[in-house]
């Protein structure tokens, strides 16, 4: 009789499907909870409502021995479920999520079955009455959970580490307690009432219930709704991204014990914001055919992870759910101070988890620790100009009529952005177009930007029409500096990675209800690279940058300077850009005494540059040539100041340098060291007179020679004369 049971038990069928192999482990439970279910049923019938004779139930289940043949029966049944389990896997045709979990974590036999009677009591109302009078509870608790898997009481005592916060099944998230009061003043029946529940995502897995939209406040699964060929991305980097597909489809699935595990696979998405990164991010793992496990990672970090387990288990779900780990926004990951530990885990984590991770993050970011585990990296550029006309265009239904002055040219150069935002600002000009009267709702330049009404019969000014906006492509590296001015313009960089951490995290803001934006005053004489270096701050952080044109922004009608300044700053708000006020001189001017008849306007300028200032919370620059007297307001609310002196001769020699890529022909004798020492130029003047005399060669035929350059010099009338540089600009103490 045994060898015939043995042979049943070898030739197990596989199961057909997840739901008859749940069925199958549920079947088990009613067993279990058969075996536990010894009462006199004469004594329930005697209670004359159904209430009543479920509580007889649960009163006598405490009492009453339990059924040792019947638990024998249930062992000989798990043995022979196993069998199927194993005998399902050899033929990989049938996902089990519940195998898988237990695999992915580590579970006993006890404690899968103990997150089988969970999925099964949350998800099955017969199976929750039966569990609850088979355990004399009336909830699935710990003292529940205990009395279904050991029938004796030894044994209970023995197994509540199952249920201690640092036990598997707690510290991996798979069960969590209901509600707990505080472990020290927590009695015995407390901790034996707590409730163990299972979280909704992970109970709708272990079922076949599909987990998109599933998550927590900071991450979630989302199914890939984009392809990259809808994504206009430059065949370059559209090639490139095929084929880091190709290569991680060729490199498969890794199981975790796979020696070869520790190969990081890890794809950084980068470039500037609106670039469209994370569409490409789920265009990626569509490549892949996978779902995204999609994380924000500022949020993440700042309120999901206290310890590196915490991240551990991020990896662990995403691999469960079979998705695709992707940190979105993850500069604060990539070389900033205060994230280093959590840099240095995640890093390993990278390695130690051998499949696909995707990474997005703004701007051009220092890659830190995390730089060894990159596979790849990929560089999502801004759209060119011509493609975003062509975008813009296209996304304009058929239909909708087009008045001529329609420039889709100035649109697109007001936005460059490519991404969802766009499409919102398209949608938004052809609802604003249909709502005009009839015979008027031609699509007009002025429905896509923004106004602010008008006043008086004149129309406000835009953002576009008292600035200028582009894209910077200065970096650092371009901009000659001096060791002071360069420490000073990091440390502005390093403050805009750690602004949220000082305002959100810190709570700074509750204490700082205004002045919180990233402000600096350059001062210096003209051409010594204000401009530049404050261009290049927005490559560093992959912002566009807004330069103000100081004279459109004053107004010879009363009010509306006022209005010019707030739609300046309100749209570089708006739009993340670095606001310029370049020669803000006489912006500084110190408010008139009400005495003098244009006190009023004068003082009516300065107010509300300075309330603007205050609620700023973007990076604002200020650049001045001269010395002059400043406002006491102004110096409290400028952060940093950044004096740019006249270059000296070893400057402008490497200023001469950089000016000369390497395809420019040159003649031997050219002596950059020599013409930083004969010309007390600026760097704009040594640009200048660089440019002339490359006219010049070009026109001529011939190399660069220094009677090429020395006359460029000449034409420029600096030879020879020094810059006066004006006595400082007063600043005190920032608030």
């Amino acid at each position: 009789m045994k060898n015939l049971e043995s042979a049943r038990i070898k030739a197990a069928v596989p199961f057909r499907s997840n739901t008859q192999f749940l069925e199958s482990y549920f079947d088990l439970l009613r067993d279990m909870c058969n075996a536990r279910i010894t009462t006199d049923e004469s004594d329930i019938r005697r209670c004359s409502t159904a209430a009543g004779r479920r509580n007889a139930r649960i009163r006598a289940s405490g009492y009453r021995k339990i059924d040792s043949l019947a638990l024998k029966a249930c062992a000989r049944k798990a043995a022979s479920l196993k069998k199927k389990v194993d005998a399902t896997l050899d033929a990989g045709k049938v996902d089990l999520p519940l195998v898988r979990i237990a695999k992915e974590y580590g579970l006993t036999e006890i404690e899968t079955s103990i997150m089988t009677a969970a999925a099964a009591y949350y998800s099955r109302h017969e199976m929750e009455l039966m569990i609850d009078e088979a355990t004399g509870c009336s909830s699935f608790n710990v003292r529940a959970a205990l009395r279904l898997h050991f029938p004796d009481e030894e044994e209970q005592l023995r197994n509540r580490k199952l249920f201690m916060p640092s036990s598997n099944l707690i510290r991996s998230g798979m069960l969590r307690y209901g509600h707990r009061g505080r472990w020290s003043d927590m009695s015995e029946d407390d901790f034996l009432g707590m409730t163990l529940e299972m979280p909704l995502s992970l109970s709708s897995f272990i079922q076949g219930i599909d987990s998109a939209g599933m998550g927590t406040r900071h991450s979630k699964f989302v199914e890939p709704n984009y392809r990259l060929e809808d994504l206009n991305l430059p065949r370059t980097v559209e090639e490139e991204i095929r084929r880091i597909a190709e290569i991680e489809l060729a490199l498969g699935e890794r199981e975790p014990d796979d020696p070869e595990e520790r190969d990081p696979r890890a794809v950084l998405f980068y470039g500037p914001p609106g670039t469209g990164k994370d569409k490409v991010a789920q265009a990626f793992a569509a490549l892949l055919g996978k779902k995204v496990y999609a994380i924000s990672t500022p949020g993440y970090l700042q309120n999901e992870v206290d310890s590196r387990e915490d991240m551990e288990r991020t990896f662990q779900t995403a691999r469960i759910f079979g998705a695709v780990p992707w940190f979105s926004r993850a500069e604060c990951l990539l070389g900033q101070e205060e994230f280093s530990w959590m840099a240095e885990d995640f890093a390993d984590l990278l390695g130690e988890y051998g499949n696909p991770v995707i990474i997005t993050a703004n701007g051009n970011p220092s890659l830190g620790s995390v730089g060894c585990a990159l596979t790849h990296t990929v560089e999502i550029p801004l759209m060119e100009r011509a493609d975003r006309i062509g975008l813009i265009d296209s996304m304009i239904p058929a239909d909708a009529p087009r008045s001529a002055d329609l420039d889709l040219g100035k649109v697109a150069d007001s936005f460059a952005s490519a991404g969802s935002r766009l499409c919102r600002l398209v949608r938004h000009a052809c609802r604003k177009a249909s709502m005009r009267p009839e015979g008027e709702r031609e699509l007009r330049t002025s429905d896509f930007l923004p106004t602010l009404g008008c006043d008086g019969g004149r129309k406000a000014a835009k953002a576009d029409d008292l600035s200028y906006l582009s894209e910077p492509r200065a970096r650092l590296d371009d901009v000659i500096l001096g060791e002071p001015q360069k420490k000073t313009v990091m440390q502005i960089i390093r403050s805009v990675g750690v602004w949220e951490k000082v305002f959100e995290e810190w709570g700074l803001a509750e204490r700082y209800a205004t002045g919180r934006g990233i402000s600096a005053l350059f001062c210096g004489p003209s051409g010594t690279g204000k401009t530049l270096t404050a261009e290049a701050i927005a490559g560093e952080l992959g912002k566009p940058i807004r330069v103000v044109q100081l004279s459109g922004m004053m107004d010879k009608y009363v009010g509306e300077s006022e209005k010019h300044i707030v739609e300046i700053f309100r749209s570089a708000s708006r739009n993340g850009e670095v606001l310029v006020i370049d020669e803000a001189d006489s912006l500084f001017a110190s408010r008139v005494d009400s005495s003098e008849h244009n006190s009023y306007y004068i003082n009516s300028h300065i107010n509300t540059l300075l309330k603007e200032m205050d609620d700023f919370e973007g990076i604002l620059i200020l650049t001045t040539n001269y010395a002059v007297k400043m406002d006491t307001a102004f110096e409290r609310r400028i952060r940093w100041k950044v004096e740019f002196p006249a270059p000296g001769p070893e400057a402008r020699a490497a200023i001469w340098r950089k000016m000369f890529p390497e395809s420019v022909p040159v003649c031997p004798d050219i002596d950059f060291e020599a013409l930083g020492r004969e010309y007390e130029a600026s760097g704009g003047s040594i640009r200048s007179a660089a440019l002339k005399a490359l006219y010049g060669i070009a026109a001529e035929g011939v190399p660069l020679s220094m009677e090429h350059l020395r006359a460029a010099m000449a034409s420029e009338k600096l030879a020879m004369k020094g810059i006066e540089s004006g006595r400082e600009i007063g600043f005190g103490n920032p608030a």
